[in-house]
């Protein structure tokens, strides 16, 4: 594994995301600024702690700190206040869950 382990990132559902998009689609302002996201910022180590735990599998973390960023944004959370109306905020690991059963149940 590589990267910043201890980084937040904001992450949302696509389905969420192109919900939104639809509705600002449908409106009059055109020429507004949007941030779209779920407004919500997530460890990136305990999501993948969270996606080892849905496996039967023995699997050790381990981070290349060669591939770790030298600069890194350690918070990123989008303000999402303009859009709260239109967003449905899909627990992440809800999709998580979602997507490791879709490649599981794919063999």
């Amino acid at each position: 594994m590589y990267g910043n382990l201890t980084a937040y990132r904001d992450l949302s559902s696509v389905k969420d995301v192109v919900k939104v998009y639809r509705k600002l689609l449908e409106e009059d302002n055109k020429f507004l600024v949007y941030n779209v996201g779920s407004g919500k910022s997530y460890q990136m180590e305990e999501l993948l702690k969270y996606i080892v735990s849905l496996s039967s599998q023995d699997i050790e973390i381990i981070v290349d700190k060669d591939k770790v960023r030298k600069i890194d944004t350690p918070y990123i959370c989008a303000d999402n206040t303009k859009i709260k109306d239109y967003f449905d905020g899909t627990d992440i690991k809800e999709v998580i869950k979602e997507m490791y059963e879709y490649y599981k149940n794919e063999e």
